[in-house]
């Protein structure tokens, strides 16, 4: 059995690739604002069935009923991200420099 010794390794560092940063998909801004007007729509959407069932006209009640949901979570879901938004913020403000 022939032992042989390890050979060294190539120089790595030669072969990362000199690229930017890879751009963002999409800036914090139109995520922000195209989720503030989808929540506007399901709003929106509650407001109009439940109108429409008070008016009387043919809506079921369990549409309505989810559609109130609906719109409950997404209102808290943007309340919730709000919050931690601004935590982020004020953790950020409070950082030593």
């Amino acid at each position: 059995m022939e032992l042989s010794g390890i050979n060294p390794l190539e120089n790595l560092s030669a072969e990362l690739p000199q690229s930017s940063a890879p751009k963002p998909k999409s800036d914090f801004a139109a995520v922000f604002n195209q989720s503030i007007e989808d929540l506007n729509a399901v709003q929106h959407q509650s407001k109009e069935l439940s109108n429409r069932f008070a008016a009387g006209e043919n809506v079921e009640l369990h549409d309505v009923m989810v559609a109130s949901q609906e719109a409950d979570i997404a209102m808290r879901l943007a309340v919730t991200m709000r919050n931690q938004v601004l935590e982020a913020y004020r953790e950020i403000i409070r950082m030593p420099v």
